[in-house]
């Protein structure tokens, strides 16, 4: 009897949906969470730039989109940040800080990494938007990239000094 009721417990786990609250307060919704092979992913990045927008003096009007195409070798393609030309960042920021919306759920792995693939614009107004930079879809980023700044490898089309500061990139 005893054995019966702990498969049939395992088995509504899978079926059912799981909410799961951690100590920040951000809320992670699953419909296989099965604690030990799918986690949360959390990630928070700095992109710094050296801010001058030609004509225009300093800081910069953000757009653009940026994905992450592969995280622990399994492709996810989750648009992480977008805006458009005319729905850009606030006005004359030299720096943009970017976290997905939500935790990313997916399994786990013995060294967890992600990649990014897009391009930063800057909208110029009446003139024509510049590139601010690019990432290399490539180029794998994991928890031992944490407050170092990374250019070579993962910037590319650096018009604008780009430089990319790794936040946070932690499971709860």
């Amino acid at each position: 009897m005893l054995k019966c009721l702990s498969i049939l417990g395992t088995t509504l786990l899978l079926l059912s949906s799981v909410v799961h609250a951690n100590s920040d307060g951000d809320i992670i919704h699953s419909t296989s969470y099965i604690k030990g092979s799918i986690k949360p992913f959390y990630i928070t990045f700095r992109v710094t730039t050296d801010g001058y927008d030609g004509l225009f003096g300093r800081g910069l009007e953000w757009f653009g989109k940026i994905v992450i195409p592969v995280m622990n070798d399994k492709p996810i393609d989750s648009i992480i940040w977008e805006y458009d030309k005319k729905n850009h960042t606030n006005n004359k920021q030299y720096n943009i800080e970017v976290s997905p919306p939500s935790a990313i759920v997916m399994s786990d792995a013995r060294h967890p990494f992600f990649t990014l693939d897009g391009t930063f614009m800057d909208q110029d107004g009446a003139s024509a938007e510049d590139t601010i930079c690019s990432f290399n879809p490539n180029y794998k980023i994991d928890q031992n990239d944490i407050n170092k700044t990374i250019v070579s490898g993962l910037i590319t089309n650096n018009k604008r000094d780009c430089r990319f500061t790794l936040l946070r990139f932690e499971t709860m």
